[in-house]
């Protein structure tokens, strides 16, 4: 980012002596999609199956999906990075999908679907 800084100050002092020229503009564009691109991490997505569909419920299970592949937690449940939905949301992941309460009731003893999956990005 300060190599962007540095090139729009350089633009901008071109522009008071009135040198500034299309290439000018053009580079320092470049220099932005470029640090864009360098800045961007990859998407990742954390799974976690919860008791119920509070975001404070405890977590029974979990997967990670980041730019290394797809990945369990830690085998002991006492390990995993977050122990509650309300947890991982305040480390900065964002809930993309809630559990879905249609494909679960079928009646008040039976469930039917995946169960309570919270799908997170960050």
């Amino acid at each position: 980012m300060e190599q962007v800084k540095r090139k729009l100050e350089e633009c901008l002092a071109k522009f008071r002596e009135d040198k500034l020229t299309e290439q000018d503009l053009l580079q320092a564009i470049e220099n932005v999609e470029s640090t864009n691109r360098k800045e961007k991490p990859a998407q990742r997505l954390l799974y976690l199956q919860a008791e119920n569909t509070k975001l404070t419920s405890i977590v029974e299970g979990m997967s990670f999906v980041d730019e290394n592949g797809v990945h369990d937690g830690p085998d002991n449940p006492e390990d995993w990075p977050y122990q509650t939905v309300h947890e991982a949301m305040l480390d900065g992941w964002r809930v993309l999908k809630f559990p879905e309460m249609a494909m679960m009731i079928v009646g008040e003893q039976t469930t039917f679907g995946v169960g309570c999956e919270f799908i997170l990005e960050k």
